[in-house]
Order: C-alpha cells, then sequence, then structure tokens
C-alpha cells in the first residue's frame, strides 16, 4: 500500500468488515477483523486493498486500470 500512496494515489474510503458474536449468557461482542481500504488515482485508477486487522498485514491488492482511446 505504501507503493501505492507513492503512485499518487489517496484513500478515499475504510470499510471495516466486522464481526458480532452473541454469546449463551447474552454478550454481544463486535470486533473488526478485515477492513477494505479504497484508493483513487485522478480518474485513471483506482484500487483496492484488503487488510487484515488482527495481524496487521494486506492480504490482497486490486487495482483497477481506466484506458480511454478516442478515435
Amino acid at each position: 500500500m505504501q507503493n501505492l500512496l507513492a503512485d499518487g494515489y489517496n484513500i478515499t474510503d475504510v470499510r471495516p468488515i466486522i464481526n458480532t458474536i452473541v454469546e449463551a449468557d447474552g454478550t454481544v461482542t463486535m470486533k473488526a477483523t478485515t477492513a477494505i481500504v479504497m484508493l483513487s488515482q485522478n480518474t485513471t485508477g483506482k484500487a483496492f486493498v484488503t487488510v487484515n486487522v488482527d495481524e496487521g498485514k494486506v492480504t490482497e491488492i486490486v487495482i483497477l486500470t481506466r484506458t480511454v482511446i478516442e478515435k
């Protein structure tokens, strides 16, 4: 993700994936285990980075690039 930021991508959104656990005694626990960080670079590129919050590691990077060819 450091390389994307260095290449001019900006963080536009962070979406946590929250797991909710209800114990037998009624205790409710909510924990973010994963987060999806969305980045954009002008109008030509978007990137989606999946982060394992528990381990603090990037698990997946998806980069979408748009090229327009006018004829």
